[in-house]
């Protein structure tokens, strides 16, 4: 039973790598890979040693068939005992690299490269002394013997608990919600793997193929082969490991479900997306014609006003303010036409404090009095566009402070930006009255919008996720009711 479920396991792995090629889905289908060869040969060494129980036959093996098709399976001792020997210490491995893998905010100051030869170096000796010809003659010694098994049985788990504490502490960094239920279904079907691996990686793969009595070094043995447990505890244990990888595959469902919808929201909003540029294009050319003619009556009225007394100076700067207005509308819309027209951007090296710059400058102009504080200890350079990333920010910072204003606040806008290991992340949060969850699944749809439908019309979120996905990034939203809204953004480091 336990083998097919894990089975079943990597074969959701499988699919999740193939449609998203994420290295984390690939470090997890090595670990389903070792944990199933683990089992397998756990499994057929339990069938070859006999004396199980009829009902622990049928939990581990489902029926006799199978259980006589392991007990006979033609395979030599030495075989047997390193092809354990390998699932033993390659699950530890790759649970290792699979937390610091789904660990994205957490910098350890060595490149992948190092951490991955350094990791290796303990699983590559152990595979070597527990070849069966060093083995043997290293178990002559019997002080040398007890203090291999016991420093590669303590070795494997130091690495598993080195990756629960990796994922705890990644855990702690993750604010969104939505986010964090979706590491917290990764952290449990890892948890779920670690678990059953460390309830069979006492067998130490020497054992298998030397002449050592079993009964004797009883801390190195599969404890089934303890006959102080009656049947009755044996079905006990087994329930308890199936219920365990039994939680974890239903978290790895939960998980493969999470991507398929986030994938199919995806799709949606491209449509979407495509439909709102085609219907763009013909509203810019509506709107300019109407803004030309504003512009050509501001000129008259402006030239006429300056005819008469000094008395009319205010009109007069009403008038040429009202020019102003029109001359950086048709701006705005000529630049918003030729990002319609044009799919490409002017890419270049970006300090994200001039990125900030530029959006302050613009909110401060609109709000004179918005608060705004950001957290920042060192310089983050990308690959962006300044004035799309700009306009991007903007949005998201005049939306933060007129919700503030609603809830007729005065708590300052914070922004923390940070390095993560591939990843500059930007956290925007406000303390407004927050989105219903009704309406936070509908923020990036176009001309969606819960304000007043004469002065906004729903173009600023659904700009920013069209900007952000441009530059290569992730953005997400999470908001509570009463409370505030926090803007998620993640974009591509530029390696120096």
């Amino acid at each position: 039973m336990l083998i097919c479920l894990v089975t079943l396991q990597l074969i959701l792995f499988t699919y999740l790598l193939a449609v998203h090629r994420h290295k984390e889905y690939a470090y997890l289908v090595l670990s389903a890979i070792a944990l199933l060869w683990f089992f397998v040969f756990s499994h057929m060494f339990m069938a070859k040693r006999g004396g199980l129980d009829t009902s622990v036959k049928r939990m581990l093996f489902l029926s006799e068939r199978i259980y006589r098709w392991f007990q006979y399976k033609s395979i030599l001792l030495y075989e047997l005992g390193y092809c354990l020997a390998l699932g033993r210490f390659l699950f530890p491995l790759s649970f290792l690299l699979s937390a610091y893998a789904q660990a994205k905010s957490l910098k350890f100051g060595l490149s992948k490269r190092t951490i991955l030869i350094l990791s290796s170096i303990l699983p590559a000796v152990f595979l070597i002394i527990y070849t069966p010809a060093v083995f043997t003659r290293l178990s002559a010694y019997s002080s040398l013997r007890t203090f291999i098994m016991y420093s590669s049985l303590i070795t494997t788990w130091l690495y598993i608990i080195a990756g629960l504490v990796i994922l705890i502490l990644e855990a702690r960094t993750i604010v969104i919600r939505k986010m964090r239920t979706h590491f917290i279904l990764r952290v449990i079907l890892l948890l779920a793997m670690s678990n059953l691996y460390l309830v069979y990686s006492p067998q130490d793969p020497g054992l298998i193929y030397t002449s050592l009595n079993w009964v004797r070094i009883r801390h190195f043995n599969l404890w089934y082969l303890n006959s102080y447990l009656s049947p009755t505890l044996y079905m006990v244990v087994i329930l308890l490991n199936t219920l365990a990888l039994l939680a974890g595959f239903i978290s790895s469902v939960s998980l493969a479900g999470f991507e398929l919808l986030e994938d199919r929201e995806t799709s949606v909003l491209e449509v979407k997306y495509s439909n709102a540029n085609t219907s763009g294009g013909m509203f810019i050319h509506g709107i300019k014609n109407q803004i030309l003619v504003n512009k050509v009556l501001a000129d008259e009225l402006n030239n006429d006003l300056k005819n008469e007394n000094k008395g009319r100076e205010e009109i007069a700067q009403l008038a040429e303010k009202l020019k102003q207005n029109n001359d950086s509308l048709l701006d705005h819309l000529d630049r918003l036409h030729k990002s319609l027209q044009t799919k490409t951007m002017k890419m270049k090296r970006t300090d994200l404090d001039d990125v900030f710059a530029e959006a302050e400058s613009l909110l401060y102009k609109k709000y004179p009095e918005a608060q705004l504080q950001r957290r920042q200890s060192e310089k983050i350079y990308i690959m962006a566009d300044l004035d799309q990333l700009a306009s991007a920010w903007t949005n998201i910072l005049m939306n933060a402070w007129e919700a503030t204003l609603a809830a007729k606040k005065q708590s300052p806008i914070t922004v923390e930006v940070r390095k993560t290991r591939h990843d500059a992340v930007i956290l925007f949060t406000d303390r407004g009255e927050g989105i219903d969850k009704r309406n936070l699944k509908r923020v990036f749809d176009p001309f969606f919008t819960t304000k007043n439908t004469k002065q906004n019309w729903g173009q600023g979120l659904s700009h920013v996720y069209m900007i952000v996905k441009k530059h290569m990034g992730t953005v997400k939203i999470d908001s509570r009711t009463g409370i505030g809204t926090q803007v998620y953004v993640a974009l591509p480091l530029l390696k120096e």
